[in-house]
């Protein structure tokens, strides 16, 4: 089974890796949960100082919430760039170091580009149902994986080439992310558990980007252990 078969090179990928596995995550996760914090403080701050009629404190909460926004925007993509990078290096088998989860800036415009644009075309096919919506989300899915194994790409033809790989296979995509429900409520309930599934859903994730690609995934047990 080819998510079995996945999950299995993922774990046998991160032995031995998980610290830096789980320290790239956990700095991700930290930094784009703190603008998230900020963010939802502005808009407390905001919403008490309208309900009080505490003007300053209003405006308080709206400077910060912007502040916080642009942040966000400007950080957490090339981030997310970043540790797409690192557990698509370590799916390949090869050296992966934390630092490598700030590589994602040096294509900043790029990363948020491909963000805003596939943003744009998951909430017009919204408009339709629901459905249509989740679909194309499940077609973009491999557009960052794209761009972190191909920088020099364009945003457009990152989209169009991600489209392209998922042709046939959006039903097998949907699959895989359910076979992580179960882990991922129970690790709602313990953060260390998430610090866990986080590395072996990317990595697993990149593997199947891999896979898609026609390449062969390597185990980190023997070179001749290959997803076809």
């Amino acid at each position: 089974m080819l998510r079995a078969t996945l999950k299995n090179a993922a774990k046998q990928q991160l032995s031995g890796k998980w610290t830096p596995a789980v320290l790239a995550t956990l700095i991700v996760l930290v930094i784009a949960g703190a603008c998230g914090a900020f963010m939802g403080m502005g808009n407390s701050l905001s919403l008490i100082g309208q309900q009080g009629n505490a003007s300053s404190l209003a405006v308080g909460g709206a400077v910060l919430n912007v502040i916080s926004t642009i942040l966000y925007i400007l950080v957490v993509p090339a981030l997310m760039l970043g540790l797409v990078r690192f557990f698509l290096n370590l799916a390949k088998m090869q050296q992966v170091e934390i630092s490598q989860i700030f590589w994602g800036f040096r294509y900043l415009l790029k990363v948020i580009g491909l963000e805003i644009m596939i943003a744009i075309f998951v909430f017009l096919w919204s408009l339709l149902l629901i459905v249509p919506g989740i679909i194309a989300a499940f077609r973009y899915s491999q557009a960052m994986f794209i761009l972190a194994d191909n920088p020099e790409i364009g945003i457009m033809d990152a989209i169009r080439q991600s489209k392209q790989m998922m042709i046939g296979h959006k039903w097998e995509y949907f699959v895989l992310e359910l076979s992580f429900i179960g882990w991922g409520i129970l690790s709602t309930f313990c953060f260390i558990g998430m610090l866990w599934l986080a590395p072996y859903m990317y990595t697993t994730y990149a593997n199947y980007y891999l896979y898609l690609c026609g390449l062969n995934v390597q185990s980190a047990e023997s070179v001749q252990n290959f997803v076809q």
